[in-house]
């Protein structure tokens, strides 16, 4: 499952190239598809389908900074922290 909406509500697709320990993400919510997990979002937080969608962070393996997250705009931020830790903490 690669579709993750962590404890503050922000989701992630972590890529398939990416290896996702067998470690627990403690509060997170996993999906099978992008889909669905945006149809949960949208019915928590009461927002039509187009208002999330294209608003999920990615999570992917860059050559130069290793494992990064890009918010909509694509700008990337390196995660610094187990990929556990950074998407079950992350909060704006």
């Amino acid at each position: 499952m690669r579709y993750i909406i962590n404890p503050h509500g922000h989701y992630f697709h972590v890529a398939d190239a990416v290896t996702m320990e067998n470690a627990p993400f403690p509060e997170c919510r996993h999906f099978d598809d992008e889909k669905t997990m945006l149809e949960t979002v949208a019915r928590e937080h009461l927002l039509d389908m187009d208002e999330i969608e294209g608003s999920t962070f990615e999570v992917f393996h860059d050559e130069a900074e290793g494992l990064v997250c890009a918010d909509m705009r694509g700008c990337t931020e390196p995660l610094g922290a187990s990929l556990q830790d950074y998407i079950t903490h992350y909060a704006l």
